[in-house]
Protein backbone atom coordinates (compact mmCIF):
# COMPACT_ATOMS: atom_id res chain seq x y z
CA UNK A 1 0.00 0.00 0.00
CA UNK A 2 2.81 2.37 0.95
CA UNK A 3 4.56 1.61 -2.33
CA UNK A 4 1.42 2.49 -4.31
CA UNK A 5 1.17 5.81 -2.48
CA UNK A 6 4.81 6.59 -3.26
CA UNK A 7 4.31 5.74 -6.93
CA UNK A 8 1.25 8.02 -7.03
CA UNK A 9 3.32 10.85 -5.55
CA UNK A 10 6.02 10.24 -8.15
CA UNK A 11 3.53 10.40 -11.02
CA UNK A 12 1.86 13.50 -9.60
CA UNK A 13 5.19 15.29 -9.29
CA UNK A 14 6.23 14.54 -12.86
CA UNK A 15 2.76 15.40 -14.21
CA UNK A 16 3.15 18.92 -12.86
CA UNK A 17 5.65 19.61 -15.65
CA UNK A 18 3.65 18.01 -18.47
CA UNK A 19 0.50 19.08 -20.28
CA UNK A 20 -2.08 16.32 -19.90
CA UNK A 21 -5.54 17.36 -21.19
CA UNK A 22 -8.51 17.19 -18.83
CA UNK A 23 -11.74 15.51 -19.85
CA UNK A 24 -14.75 17.63 -20.79
CA UNK A 25 -18.13 16.16 -19.97
CA UNK A 26 -20.17 15.58 -23.09
CA UNK A 27 -23.80 16.39 -22.47
CA UNK A 28 -26.11 16.71 -25.45
CA UNK A 29 -24.33 17.31 -28.77
CA UNK A 30 -21.26 18.86 -27.13
CA UNK A 31 -18.61 16.74 -28.84
CA UNK A 32 -17.71 19.33 -31.51
CA UNK A 33 -17.56 21.99 -28.79
CA UNK A 34 -15.28 19.90 -26.56
CA UNK A 35 -12.96 18.82 -29.39
CA UNK A 36 -12.48 22.42 -30.48
CA UNK A 37 -11.76 23.66 -26.94
CA UNK A 38 -9.20 20.88 -26.41
CA UNK A 39 -7.39 21.91 -29.60
CA UNK A 40 -7.41 25.64 -28.84
CA UNK A 41 -6.34 25.10 -25.23
CA UNK A 42 -3.30 23.26 -26.57
CA UNK A 43 -2.08 26.43 -28.31
CA UNK A 44 0.25 27.77 -25.62
CA UNK A 45 0.37 31.39 -26.79
CA UNK A 46 -3.41 31.60 -26.98
CA UNK A 47 -4.28 29.92 -23.69
CA UNK A 48 -1.46 31.54 -21.68
CA UNK A 49 -2.46 34.98 -22.89
CA UNK A 50 -6.06 34.67 -21.72
CA UNK A 51 -5.21 32.86 -18.50
CA UNK A 52 -2.50 35.28 -17.36
CA UNK A 53 -4.06 38.58 -18.41
CA UNK A 54 -7.20 40.35 -17.26
CA UNK A 55 -9.02 43.36 -18.62
CA UNK A 56 -7.99 42.53 -22.17
CA UNK A 57 -11.35 43.15 -23.81
CA UNK A 58 -11.50 46.78 -24.92
CA UNK A 59 -14.47 46.59 -27.23
CA UNK A 60 -17.92 45.02 -27.04
CA UNK A 61 -20.23 44.34 -29.97
CA UNK A 62 -23.80 43.08 -29.66
CA UNK A 63 -23.66 39.73 -31.40
CA UNK A 64 -27.31 38.73 -31.39
CA UNK A 65 -30.57 39.12 -29.53
CA UNK A 66 -31.67 36.07 -27.60
CA UNK A 67 -34.89 34.93 -29.27
CA UNK A 68 -36.08 33.28 -26.06
CA UNK A 69 -35.56 36.42 -23.98
CA UNK A 70 -36.44 39.70 -25.67
CA UNK A 71 -34.65 41.73 -23.02
CA UNK A 72 -31.35 39.87 -23.25
CA UNK A 73 -28.55 40.96 -25.57
CA UNK A 74 -25.48 38.72 -25.90
CA UNK A 75 -22.28 40.68 -26.59
CA UNK A 76 -18.90 39.70 -27.96
CA UNK A 77 -17.41 40.64 -24.59
CA UNK A 78 -19.48 37.87 -23.02
CA UNK A 79 -18.06 35.31 -25.46
CA UNK A 80 -14.45 36.41 -24.84
CA UNK A 81 -14.87 36.37 -21.05
CA UNK A 82 -16.46 32.91 -21.09
CA UNK A 83 -13.70 31.59 -23.35
CA UNK A 84 -10.99 32.88 -20.99
CA UNK A 85 -12.78 31.27 -18.02
CA UNK A 86 -13.05 27.95 -19.87
CA UNK A 87 -9.32 27.92 -20.69
CA UNK A 88 -8.39 28.70 -17.10
CA UNK A 89 -10.59 25.91 -15.73
CA UNK A 90 -9.23 23.41 -18.25
CA UNK A 91 -5.63 24.26 -17.37
CA UNK A 92 -6.13 24.11 -13.59
CA UNK A 93 -8.52 21.13 -13.37
CA UNK A 94 -7.38 17.85 -11.85
CA UNK A 95 -10.27 15.81 -13.25
CA UNK A 96 -13.00 16.01 -15.90
CA UNK A 97 -15.05 19.19 -15.88
CA UNK A 98 -18.16 20.57 -17.56
CA UNK A 99 -17.77 23.87 -19.38
CA UNK A 100 -20.43 26.49 -18.67
CA UNK A 101 -23.73 25.73 -20.37
CA UNK A 102 -24.08 29.48 -20.91
CA UNK A 103 -20.89 29.55 -23.00
CA UNK A 104 -22.01 26.49 -24.96
CA UNK A 105 -25.43 27.97 -25.79
CA UNK A 106 -23.93 31.34 -26.71
CA UNK A 107 -21.56 29.58 -29.12
CA UNK A 108 -24.45 27.70 -30.73
CA UNK A 109 -26.66 30.77 -31.02
CA UNK A 110 -23.95 32.97 -32.50
CA UNK A 111 -21.70 30.72 -34.58
CA UNK A 112 -23.64 27.54 -35.36
CA UNK A 113 -27.25 28.54 -36.02
CA UNK A 114 -27.79 32.18 -34.99
CA UNK A 115 -31.05 32.62 -36.90
CA UNK A 116 -32.93 29.73 -35.28
CA UNK A 117 -34.73 29.80 -31.96
CA UNK A 118 -33.54 27.30 -29.40
CA UNK A 119 -37.07 25.90 -29.43
CA UNK A 120 -36.89 25.33 -33.20
CA UNK A 121 -36.43 21.61 -33.86
CA UNK A 122 -34.14 22.44 -36.79
CA UNK A 123 -31.61 23.83 -34.32
CA UNK A 124 -31.13 20.36 -32.90
CA UNK A 125 -31.15 18.57 -36.24
CA UNK A 126 -28.45 20.83 -37.68
CA UNK A 127 -24.94 19.42 -37.80
CA UNK A 128 -22.62 21.09 -35.31
CA UNK A 129 -19.33 21.97 -36.96
CA UNK A 130 -15.97 22.51 -35.25
CA UNK A 131 -14.74 24.72 -38.09
CA UNK A 132 -17.69 27.08 -37.68
CA UNK A 133 -16.98 27.30 -33.96
CA UNK A 134 -13.25 27.92 -34.51
CA UNK A 135 -13.70 30.57 -37.20
CA UNK A 136 -16.44 32.45 -35.37
CA UNK A 137 -14.68 32.40 -32.02
CA UNK A 138 -11.28 33.50 -33.33
CA UNK A 139 -12.84 36.27 -35.41
CA UNK A 140 -14.64 37.52 -32.30
CA UNK A 141 -11.40 37.45 -30.32
CA UNK A 142 -9.61 39.34 -33.08
CA UNK A 143 -12.24 42.08 -33.10
CA UNK A 144 -12.21 42.58 -29.35
CA UNK A 145 -8.84 41.70 -27.84
CA UNK A 146 -6.62 44.61 -28.85
CA UNK A 147 -5.76 46.23 -25.54
CA UNK A 148 -2.13 46.71 -24.49
CA UNK A 149 -2.91 47.46 -20.84
CA UNK A 150 -2.03 43.94 -19.72
CA UNK A 151 0.24 42.69 -22.49
CA UNK A 152 3.54 44.62 -22.54
CA UNK A 153 6.34 42.42 -23.94
CA UNK A 154 9.96 43.46 -23.27
CA UNK A 155 11.03 46.32 -25.53
CA UNK A 156 7.52 47.05 -26.79
CA UNK A 157 6.80 50.77 -27.35
CA UNK A 158 4.10 50.88 -30.00
CA UNK A 159 0.31 50.97 -29.92
CA UNK A 160 -0.56 48.42 -32.58
CA UNK A 161 1.22 45.34 -33.87
CA UNK A 162 1.92 42.66 -31.26
CA UNK A 163 -0.89 43.86 -28.98
CA UNK A 164 -3.46 42.34 -31.30
CA UNK A 165 -2.15 38.80 -30.99
CA UNK A 166 -5.49 37.31 -31.97
CA UNK A 167 -5.80 36.76 -34.82
CA UNK A 168 -3.07 38.89 -36.44
CA UNK A 169 -0.16 37.77 -34.31
CA UNK A 170 -0.96 34.07 -34.12
CA UNK A 171 -3.15 33.02 -37.02
CA UNK A 172 -2.34 35.70 -39.61
CA UNK A 173 -5.86 35.44 -41.03
CA UNK A 174 -5.26 38.03 -43.76
CA UNK A 175 -2.08 36.62 -45.23
CA UNK A 176 -3.48 34.48 -48.05
CA UNK A 177 -3.09 36.40 -51.30
CA UNK A 178 -4.28 35.85 -54.86
CA UNK A 179 -1.80 37.46 -57.25
CA UNK A 180 -2.37 38.38 -60.88
CA UNK A 181 0.77 38.69 -63.02
CA UNK A 182 1.14 39.90 -66.62
CA UNK A 183 2.53 37.74 -69.42
CA UNK A 184 2.60 39.95 -72.52
CA UNK A 185 2.22 43.46 -73.96
CA UNK A 186 -0.77 45.73 -74.40
CA UNK A 187 -0.66 49.02 -76.32
CA UNK A 188 2.46 51.06 -75.62
CA UNK A 189 3.20 49.46 -72.26
CA UNK A 190 5.25 46.28 -71.94
CA UNK A 191 4.86 44.02 -68.93
CA UNK A 192 7.52 41.63 -67.76
CA UNK A 193 6.46 38.03 -67.37
CA UNK A 194 5.97 38.12 -63.60
CA UNK A 195 4.96 41.73 -62.99
CA UNK A 196 2.35 41.73 -60.24
CA UNK A 197 -0.64 43.74 -61.41
CA UNK A 198 -3.01 43.01 -58.57
CA UNK A 199 -3.02 41.40 -55.15
CA UNK A 200 -6.31 40.25 -53.70
CA UNK A 201 -6.31 39.77 -49.94
CA UNK A 202 -8.55 36.78 -49.18
CA UNK A 203 -9.72 36.93 -45.55
CA UNK A 204 -9.42 33.40 -44.24
CA UNK A 205 -8.42 31.72 -41.00
CA UNK A 206 -7.30 28.46 -42.58
CA UNK A 207 -6.30 26.74 -45.80
CA UNK A 208 -9.19 24.63 -47.09
CA UNK A 209 -7.66 21.79 -49.07
CA UNK A 210 -9.73 19.93 -51.71
CA UNK A 211 -9.31 16.14 -51.74
CA UNK A 212 -8.33 14.67 -55.15
CA UNK A 213 -10.62 12.04 -56.65
CA UNK A 214 -8.49 8.91 -56.67
CA UNK A 215 -8.64 5.34 -55.45
CA UNK A 216 -5.47 5.48 -53.39
CA UNK A 217 -4.70 7.10 -50.03
CA UNK A 218 -3.83 10.79 -50.15
CA UNK A 219 -0.95 12.61 -48.52
CA UNK A 220 -1.06 16.11 -47.12
CA UNK A 221 1.92 17.01 -49.30
CA UNK A 222 -0.13 16.20 -52.42
CA UNK A 223 -3.04 18.32 -51.23
CA UNK A 224 -0.77 21.31 -50.58
CA UNK A 225 0.75 21.04 -54.04
CA UNK A 226 -2.70 20.79 -55.62
CA UNK A 227 -3.89 23.80 -53.62
CA UNK A 228 -1.41 26.11 -55.33
CA UNK A 229 -1.64 24.38 -58.73
CA UNK A 230 -0.29 25.77 -61.97
CA UNK A 231 -1.27 29.40 -62.62
CA UNK A 232 -4.47 29.76 -64.63
CA UNK A 233 -4.39 32.09 -67.62
CA UNK A 234 -7.14 34.67 -67.68
CA UNK A 235 -8.11 38.00 -69.28
CA UNK A 236 -7.23 40.80 -66.89
CA UNK A 237 -8.65 44.31 -67.22
CA UNK A 238 -5.93 46.99 -66.98
CA UNK A 239 -7.84 50.08 -68.16
CA UNK A 240 -10.86 51.32 -70.12
CA UNK A 241 -11.17 53.09 -73.46
CA UNK A 242 -12.99 56.37 -73.83
CA UNK A 243 -16.02 54.46 -75.08
CA UNK A 244 -16.13 52.49 -71.84
CA UNK A 245 -14.90 49.19 -73.29
CA UNK A 246 -12.21 47.43 -71.23
CA UNK A 247 -8.65 46.78 -72.39
CA UNK A 248 -7.48 43.25 -71.60
CA UNK A 249 -4.14 41.53 -71.37
CA UNK A 250 -3.36 37.88 -70.86
CA UNK A 251 -2.43 37.28 -67.25
CA UNK A 252 -2.06 34.43 -64.80
CA UNK A 253 -3.48 34.02 -61.31
CA UNK A 254 -1.94 32.07 -58.46
CA UNK A 255 -2.17 31.80 -54.69
CA UNK A 256 0.72 32.34 -52.30
CA UNK A 257 1.34 33.20 -48.65
CA UNK A 258 2.59 36.69 -47.92
CA UNK A 259 3.86 35.46 -44.55
CA UNK A 260 3.71 32.26 -42.54
CA UNK A 261 1.36 32.30 -39.52
CA UNK A 262 2.48 31.05 -36.13
CA UNK A 263 -0.50 28.69 -36.04
CA UNK A 264 -1.34 27.08 -39.37
CA UNK A 265 -4.84 25.59 -39.70
CA UNK A 266 -5.40 23.09 -42.49
CA UNK A 267 -8.91 21.84 -43.25
CA UNK A 268 -9.72 18.89 -45.50
CA UNK A 269 -12.78 19.65 -47.64
CA UNK A 270 -14.70 16.42 -47.19
CA UNK A 271 -17.97 17.60 -48.74
CA UNK A 272 -19.01 15.89 -51.98
CA UNK A 273 -21.70 17.80 -53.89
CA UNK A 274 -23.94 15.78 -56.21
CA UNK A 275 -25.81 17.20 -59.21
CA UNK A 276 -29.12 16.69 -57.43
CA UNK A 277 -27.97 18.99 -54.63
CA UNK A 278 -27.26 16.31 -52.02
CA UNK A 279 -24.06 16.44 -49.98
CA UNK A 280 -22.13 13.40 -48.77
CA UNK A 281 -18.91 12.95 -46.82
CA UNK A 282 -15.59 12.01 -48.43
CA UNK A 283 -13.99 9.43 -46.12
CA UNK A 284 -10.73 9.25 -48.07
CA UNK A 285 -7.67 8.39 -45.99
CA UNK A 286 -5.17 11.22 -45.72
CA UNK A 287 -1.75 10.89 -44.11
CA UNK A 288 0.03 13.89 -42.65
CA UNK A 289 3.47 14.44 -41.05
CA UNK A 290 4.24 15.57 -37.53
CA UNK A 291 6.80 17.96 -38.98
CA UNK A 292 5.87 20.07 -42.01
CA UNK A 293 8.21 22.26 -44.06
CA UNK A 294 6.30 24.73 -46.23
CA UNK A 295 9.49 25.50 -48.15
CA UNK A 296 8.82 22.35 -50.14
CA UNK A 297 5.63 23.79 -51.66
CA UNK A 298 4.97 26.54 -54.22
CA UNK A 299 2.54 28.04 -51.74
CA UNK A 300 5.55 29.91 -50.35
CA UNK A 301 8.00 31.77 -52.58
CA UNK A 302 11.18 33.78 -52.08
CA UNK A 303 9.15 36.76 -50.91
CA UNK A 304 7.25 34.88 -48.20
CA UNK A 305 8.18 36.19 -44.76
CA UNK A 306 8.74 33.94 -41.75
CA UNK A 307 10.01 30.54 -40.68
CA UNK A 308 8.40 27.71 -42.68
CA UNK A 309 8.96 24.74 -40.36
CA UNK A 310 5.91 23.52 -38.44
CA UNK A 311 5.06 20.89 -35.84
CA UNK A 312 1.67 19.23 -35.46
CA UNK A 313 0.02 20.01 -32.10
CA UNK A 314 -3.68 19.10 -32.49
CA UNK A 315 -6.12 17.21 -34.72
CA UNK A 316 -9.92 17.25 -34.88
CA UNK A 317 -11.53 14.13 -36.34
CA UNK A 318 -15.15 13.23 -37.04
CA UNK A 319 -17.08 10.00 -37.49
CA UNK A 320 -20.46 9.61 -39.13
CA UNK A 321 -21.96 11.50 -42.05
CA UNK A 322 -21.84 15.07 -43.30
CA UNK A 323 -25.06 15.82 -41.43
CA UNK A 324 -24.25 14.24 -38.09
CA UNK A 325 -21.68 12.26 -36.16
CA UNK A 326 -19.18 12.44 -33.33
CA UNK A 327 -16.10 14.64 -32.88
CA UNK A 328 -12.88 13.89 -31.02
CA UNK A 329 -9.53 15.65 -30.70
CA UNK A 330 -5.96 14.41 -30.60
CA UNK A 331 -3.56 16.73 -28.76
CA UNK A 332 0.17 16.64 -28.24
CA UNK A 333 1.90 17.51 -24.97
CA UNK A 334 3.58 20.70 -26.22
CA UNK A 335 5.72 21.01 -23.07
CA UNK A 336 7.81 18.02 -24.14
CA UNK A 337 10.86 18.00 -26.38
CA UNK A 338 10.74 17.12 -30.06
CA UNK A 339 12.14 13.66 -29.36
CA UNK A 340 9.46 12.84 -26.80
CA UNK A 341 6.09 13.74 -28.29
CA UNK A 342 3.28 12.28 -26.20
CA UNK A 343 -0.16 12.32 -27.83
CA UNK A 344 -3.59 12.01 -26.20
CA UNK A 345 -7.02 11.15 -27.54
CA UNK A 346 -9.71 13.48 -26.16
CA UNK A 347 -13.18 11.94 -26.44
CA UNK A 348 -15.35 14.21 -24.30
CA UNK A 349 -14.67 13.17 -20.68
CA UNK A 350 -12.41 10.24 -21.65
CA UNK A 351 -8.71 11.01 -22.09
CA UNK A 352 -6.54 8.20 -23.49
CA UNK A 353 -2.76 8.25 -23.73
CA UNK A 354 -1.64 6.99 -27.14
CA UNK A 355 1.39 4.78 -27.48
CA UNK A 356 3.69 5.42 -30.44
CA UNK A 357 2.12 2.67 -32.57
CA UNK A 358 -1.40 4.08 -32.23
CA UNK A 359 -0.18 7.64 -32.76
CA UNK A 360 1.55 6.65 -36.00
CA UNK A 361 -1.70 5.10 -37.25
CA UNK A 362 -3.46 8.41 -36.67
CA UNK A 363 -0.84 10.27 -38.71
CA UNK A 364 -1.13 7.63 -41.45
CA UNK A 365 -4.89 8.18 -41.71
CA UNK A 366 -5.73 4.79 -40.20
CA UNK A 367 -8.24 5.72 -37.52
CA UNK A 368 -10.46 3.76 -35.20
CA UNK A 369 -13.84 3.02 -36.73
CA UNK A 370 -14.82 5.58 -39.34
CA UNK A 371 -13.12 8.58 -37.72
CA UNK A 372 -11.47 10.83 -40.29
CA UNK A 373 -9.36 13.93 -39.57
CA UNK A 374 -10.51 17.14 -41.13
CA UNK A 375 -8.88 19.96 -39.16
CA UNK A 376 -5.16 20.08 -38.32
CA UNK A 377 -3.33 22.61 -36.15
CA UNK A 378 0.38 23.13 -36.85
CA UNK A 379 2.58 25.45 -34.79
CA UNK A 380 5.54 27.23 -36.36
CA UNK A 381 8.80 25.85 -34.96
CA UNK A 382 10.31 29.17 -33.89
CA UNK A 383 7.14 30.16 -32.02
CA UNK A 384 7.54 27.37 -29.44
CA UNK A 385 10.28 29.45 -27.83
CA UNK A 386 8.07 32.53 -27.87
CA UNK A 387 5.08 30.95 -26.10
CA UNK A 388 6.01 32.21 -22.64
CA UNK A 389 6.73 35.71 -23.96
CA UNK A 390 3.16 36.00 -25.26
CA UNK A 391 1.94 35.85 -21.66
CA UNK A 392 4.70 38.10 -20.31
CA UNK A 393 8.23 37.49 -19.10
CA UNK A 394 9.72 34.00 -19.44
CA UNK A 395 9.58 32.51 -15.93
CA UNK A 396 12.74 31.29 -14.24
CA UNK A 397 11.89 27.71 -13.28
CA UNK A 398 15.43 26.59 -12.49
CA UNK A 399 14.76 26.64 -8.73
CA UNK A 400 11.53 24.70 -9.22
CA UNK A 401 13.31 22.06 -11.30
CA UNK A 402 16.07 21.71 -8.71
CA UNK A 403 13.47 21.24 -5.99
CA UNK A 404 11.52 18.78 -8.15
CA UNK A 405 14.61 16.68 -8.87
CA UNK A 406 15.36 16.50 -5.15
CA UNK A 407 11.79 15.39 -4.41
CA UNK A 408 11.89 12.76 -7.16
CA UNK A 409 15.18 11.39 -5.84
CA UNK A 410 13.69 10.96 -2.36
CA UNK A 411 10.54 9.28 -3.73
CA UNK A 412 12.54 6.99 -6.03
CA UNK A 413 14.81 5.94 -3.15
CA UNK A 414 11.75 5.15 -1.00
CA UNK A 415 10.24 3.04 -3.81
CA UNK A 416 13.51 1.12 -4.24
CA UNK A 417 13.64 0.40 -0.51
CA UNK A 418 10.04 -0.87 -0.52
CA UNK A 419 10.82 -3.19 -3.41
CA UNK A 420 13.96 -4.67 -1.83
Amino acid sequence: MKKLILISLFLAATAAYTRIPKGLDGGSNRCYFNATLQSLCNIEQLSDYFINNTGIVNKSINLYKDNDNKNKIVSSKTIVTEFATALSRMRKATKSITISNKFYRNIQDNFIFPKLRRTDIRAYDKQRDATGFTSGLLATLGNNVKSCTAYQPPGYTGVDGPCNIVPGKLFAFSEIYTKIAAEDKTGDKAYKKDDILSIKNDYSDKLSLPIPKQNKPNRLTELLNNYHQEPNETDFTISYRSDGNPIYIKAKTFITLQSTPEILQLMFKRQIYAKDGTITKDNAKISFPQELDLSDFPLTDKNTIGNRNYQLIAIIAQSGSITGGHYIAYTRDVTQTNKNKQWYKCDDSIITQLNNKKAQKVFAGEHEGDFTPYLLFYQRQDSFNEASQMAGEIPDISKDLTKLNAQLAIIKNAIDQQGS
